[in-house]
């Protein structure tokens, strides 16, 4: 690596959200002819600047994809040989072109592609090379991503001298093998999924997470939660100066207890994103999930906030804790799972606040007849820029959800493709056009 090259990554390392200094290390790889890698840069660039539901979007992703199919290989190996972890094997060859365009790494890769991830295969893992590390997601142009089990794996303090670290995902972390230090100083989100209440502590006090705007607690979107807070957790979380610098924050809201405090808590002032993950589905009273929901709209340390996400399947008592309370007039996005009975979009109907909404995304239920005329009839969803809808519709709706928001209006509108009546597609694809996005 060139010193002004070295020094462009220096600078990046120093300041993960500064997307000008990517670009300039894009354009200094073209000098020295490293078009391919300046290419990619600034593909994910453009790309996450766009709407995640956006077709220009995913051309660019595909266009990104294409780039690192080929060249995963050499642009990981750079990493690999900064930070101690074995070299992946270089695709090449007509055999190894083959492999992986089909997908498949050659045997002896300990790693394997996983579109813009790098996972480790079961042999590495039994080497105990890089035992602890789950994966690594290159994000604007960097694997600046890391997802890791139990502790940081080996080689993690030397990542800034090959990659920003930005992001980390950590899965039972045990709280004495949990490696604090100057290399997290640009981590900026930070996940923590059945973890060690003393690796909450290590974060909230830590001098090194100085950048940290994102906290997500107890669980990933593709499964259950497994528990809810301790109450020393709690009062940690809801009393730390650290709090104070977060814009987004995940967290399971199964009591009163936890509700309550999280409507109390001044440090939550400054949030702009808020998910609230319920308890497994069977396990709770969805009507009390509703008056919970409805005490965090109430607060007033909580009237800033810009998006909402409920998973875990809300009544119809929460979604108008969502939609209904004029504490959260400043919602521009709403991302809801709700319950696949008892009617629960019906608050939708007399709903016509939230005036800078303009996202509104569902999931979790069965369409019948009576969720469509709501949807047909919200003025709410009339203002959208932005719908997206996952579920299945009953055998005798009439699936005539398009007409939920403007045609005119609307930038966005997605739809599961696979929940889908390939008549229903047609007539979307006649009413919005490109717009349409069919998700998987």
């Amino acid at each position: 690596m060139t010193d002004d090259l070295r020094a462009l990554l220096a600078a990046i390392a120093d300041d993960p959200a500064d997307d000008t200094v990517r670009l300039a290390y894009a354009d200094c790889l073209d000098e020295h002819d490293n078009h391919h890698r300046a290419d990619f840069i600034r593909l994910q660039i453009e790309a996450e600047r766009l709407h995640p539901d956006s077709n220009a979007r995913a051309d660019l992703e595909k266009q990104a994809e294409a780039l690192f199919a080929e060249l995963w290989t050499a642009w990981w190996g750079e990493v690999c040989a900064a930070v101690g972890f074995p070299p992946p094997v270089p695709e090449v060859g007509f055999l190894g072109r083959i492999a992986r365009r089909a997908g498949f790494s050659p045997g002896a890769n300990p790693y394997h592609r996983d579109r813009f991830a790098v996972r480790w295969d079961v042999p590495a893992v039994e080497s105990g090379y890089v035992r602890e590390l789950s994966g690594v997601e290159f994000r604007r142009g960097f694997p600046e991503a890391v997802h890791f089990t139990l502790a940081p794996p080996p080689g993690l303090q030397a990542w800034r001298a090959a990659s920003p670290l930005a992001a980390l995902t950590c899965d039972n972390p045990m709280g004495d093998m949990f490696d604090d230090g100057p290399h997290l100083a640009g981590v900026r989100s930070l996940t923590l999924s059945d973890h060690e209440p003393a690796v909450l502590l290590i974060a909230m006090r830590s001098p090194h997470f100085a950048r940290l705007e994102e906290l997500r607690l107890c669980g990933h979107e593709a499964r259950a939660t497994e528990r809810e807070l301790l109450p020393d957790e709690l009062a940690w979380l809801v009393e730390s100066p650290r709090t104070r610098q977060l814009k987004r924050l995940g967290i399971p809201v199964w009591t009163d207890r936890t509700a309550d405090a999280l409507a109390a808590a001044e440090n939550l002032a400054a949030l702009e994103g808020l998910e609230i993950l319920l308890p497994p589905a069977g396990t709770f009273d969805r009507a009390a999930a509703g008056a919970r929901l409805a005490t965090l709209a109430r607060s007033p340390h909580l009237a800033g906030l810009r998006e909402l996400k409920v998973v875990g399947g809300l009544e119809a008592g929460g979604v108008e804790a969502a939609v209904r309370n004029p504490t959260w007039t400043g919602l521009r996005k709403i991302d809801l799972d709700v319950a696949a009975w008892h009617d629960p979009l019906v608050p939708l109907l007399g709903a016509d606040g939230l005036p800078e909404l303009d996202e509104f995304r569902l999931s979790g239920m069965r369409y019948d007849a009576i969720d469509l005329t709501v949807l047909a009839n919200s003025p709410l969803l009339k203002r959208l820029r932005h719908f997206a809808v996952r579920g299945r519709p009953g055998a005798t709706a009439e699936f005539d959800v398009a007409y939920a928001v403007d045609a005119g209006r609307i930038e966005t509108f997605a739809i599961a493709a696979q929940d889908t009546f390939p008549r229903v597609v047609a007539m979307l694809r006649d009413r919005f056009g490109d717009r349409l996005r069919l998700l998987e």
